[in-house]
């Protein structure tokens, strides 16, 4: 923060103000260095009446500082941004929420369209125990982050202690985000989830596999009663097997109490804490610049091709609040578009725009430079005409047959393939792909790549045979920019020693690599050897910070979906692994006679 002239007045007592007084280490209002020859100010008085006030006494100034403002209320929050943004102040105070930063942030960090796609579910399923202003917020993020190629519309199950008045703010705020999603309001009643037999959790998960479980309550007591519950489901049933999500008060207790005892890289079985805004790095550094990079190169992108065409022709500094926060949402959303034509980034949501540079001239550039709109085009297309709509009708818009800015009507609002889309707005979506994929995404060594996926499985249910691990080796030196998968059930002594020859070579390469361990209904141990489960190699490996493990279980339509069958967790986990593998190491060639892993030349 030393970059910041920083004035947290001592009239500023709120959390905002708390977080970035415990990060820099004030006591009482303090300054240091200049930005742009302009101080900022930090306006948080507790609640959004007093703060606003503050605001409007502050903008009074001859020259005001960067103002940034806590408003908790989303539609306070954009009432006012409309009001300023027609009112041309400069520079623009920036108004936000504790819980839109913390939702913003936790997501980039859990992207849970990359969970739903691992673990093979048809959309992403999220349940939310309580819906506060974190639940309102996680919603939006959640909704957009889901939208991505092969999903279906995310499911989203609220339960709340009142349902019918979450119900009705959902409605009133956001009248038609059916159409983007769908979203399920139930009454919260503790007990009823605490039942192991046919508790709410497991008539939902029923529906569809779960992605995610957010704890948003408003007691200790509850947080840590939930958790627990859900834990034992778990453990004990196998039910509700989904990451916890865990924000408000009791949850470092309930970490520690219903952390499951399997490996924490298990993606299905964990918990974690939604932490407070302290916990965010450079916060004021993230809210002034590090949230803004690839919004920034987006608005600076359009100002170099659509000058003095409507916001575009505007500095970022003078730009709306509410055109910031589009540019946010489209730079945010290049993760999902990047990940359908297979390239896949090291989750930095600073560098999503990034992009090897021989995986950007053999599939940026020809989509850019293409004059037709062939199957790739119109399926990203498509992706972004339902970001762009989610993003309208969270914001309250909704359709109608002519444009209208003052009550949010928009003729737009409708299915890609809906008849009323005319060939122009089609054509539109497809420019703006392009845009993206054009000014936006840039090319850099270090940036993302397609991924090479290598299946790993024992000789007898391999439906062909494998290659050896020399020529596995000689493949990768071919394509030294590609990400690397290792997908493997680990069922047999031959695989572990395979993954440990060919891990112990990417690591020399400083090559980057993911291990991917599918695990039958919540539990291979009867399909896995028992040398095998004994080897300490085995309990390592699992706990490497790149290695998943991801649950599968029979899903409704399989041909396997009958639990009990012999076969069903081999073909399982067979299934799951000739799936997703670009090519096939023979494990029981990875090794010498002597059992013993090979040399590899490096």
């Amino acid at each position: 923060m030393a970059n910041w002239d920083l004035i947290i007045p001592d009239t500023s007592t709120g959390p905002l103000a708390a977080a970035l007084r415990a990060q820099s280490g004030m006591d009482l209002p303090a300054a240091a260095g200049p930005v742009n020859g302009q101080m900022v100010c930090i306006v948080d008085a507790g609640d959004d009446a007093s703060t606003l006030a503050q605001v409007v006494q502050l903008l009074q100034v001859q020259k005001p500082p960067q103002l940034i403002a806590n408003i908790s209320s989303s539609q306070l929050q954009s009432a006012v941004e409309r009001r300023l943004g027609s009112d041309g102040i400069a520079p623009i105070p920036i108004l936000i929420s504790p819980q839109e930063l913390l939702a913003g942030h936790f997501i980039a960090a859990n992207p849970l369209f990359k969970s739903a796609a691992i673990r093979d579910q048809p959309q992403v399923h999220v349940i939310m125990l309580g819906f506060n202003a974190l639940g309102r917020a996680l919603l939006d993020e959640i909704i957009l982050d889901a939208i991505a190629d092969r999903l279906g519309h995310p499911v989203i199950d609220i339960l709340a202690p009142d349902a019918s008045a979450t119900q009705a703010a959902l409605n009133r705020e956001m009248p038609e985000i059916g159409a983007s999603a769908i979203i399920n309001v139930r009454p919260l009643n503790l007990d009823q989830l605490i039942d192991r037999e046919g508790g709410i959790l497991a008539k939902i998960e029923a529906s569809a596999p779960l992605t995610a479980i957010f704890i948003l309550l408003e007691t200790a007591e509850a947080t840590l009663l939930a958790s627990a519950a859900i834990a034992d489901l778990q453990d004990r049933r196998g039910l509700a097997i989904a990451p916890i999500f865990i924000g408000g008060p009791g949850a470092s207790t309930a970490l520690a109490i219903a952390t499951p005892k399997r490996a924490p890289r298990n993606i299905a079985l964990q918990i974690k804490i939604i932490e407070d805004l302290a916990s965010i790095p450079d916060l004021l550094e993230h809210i002034l610049r590090g949230r803004d990079i690839i919004a920034r190169r987006v608005h600076e992108a359009y100002q170099a091709k659509y000058a003095r065409q409507t916001a575009a022709g505007t500095p970022w500094e003078h730009l709306a609040e509410t055109y910031r926060r589009a540019n946010r949402r489209a730079g945010r959303h290049l993760a999902q578009k990047l990940s359908a034509i297979g390239i896949e980034g090291n989750g930095d949501p600073q560098r999503l725009h990034l992009v090897n540079s021989v995986t950007f001239a053999a599939l940026i550039m020809p989509l850019v430079q293409s004059a037709v709109a062939d199957e790739p085009i119109r399926r990203l297309a498509r992706l972004e005409h339902e970001r762009w709509c989610a993003e309208r009708r969270l914001d309250g818009w909704v359709f109608g047959p002519l444009r209208d800015e003052q009550r949010r009507l928009h003729p737009s609002l409708i299915p890609f393939d809906d008849p009323r889309l005319s060939a122009d707005e089609i054509g539109k979506d497809i420019d703006q792909l392009r845009f993206l994929l054009g000014f936006v995404v840039a090319p850099d060594e270090a940036g993302a790549a397609t991924r090479l996926s290598i299946g790993i499985l024992p000789q007898t249910a391999a439906a062909q045979p494998g290659i050896a691990l020399l020529a596995v080796q000689s493949r990768l030196q071919q394509e030294m920019e590609r990400e690397i998968t290792l997908i493997s059930p680990l069922l047999t002594v031959p695989e572990l020693n395979a993954i440990l020859a060919l891990t112990s070579w990417l690591d020399q390469q400083r090559r980057r690599y993911s291990l991917i361990i599918p695990q039958w209904h919540n539990d291979s141990e009867g399909l896995r050897d028992a040398e095998l489960a004994a080897r300490p190699e085995f309990s390592a490996i699992s706990l490497r910070a790149n290695c998943c493990i991801v649950p599968i279980s029979p899903g409704a339509g399989d041909d396997w979906a009958d639990a009990a069958a012999s076969n069903a967790g081999m073909t399982a986990l067979t299934g799951y692994v000739l799936k997703r593998a670009d090519l096939l190491l023979q494990p029981e060639a990875s090794v010498n006679r002597s059992g013993q892993k090979p040399d590899l030349p490096v």
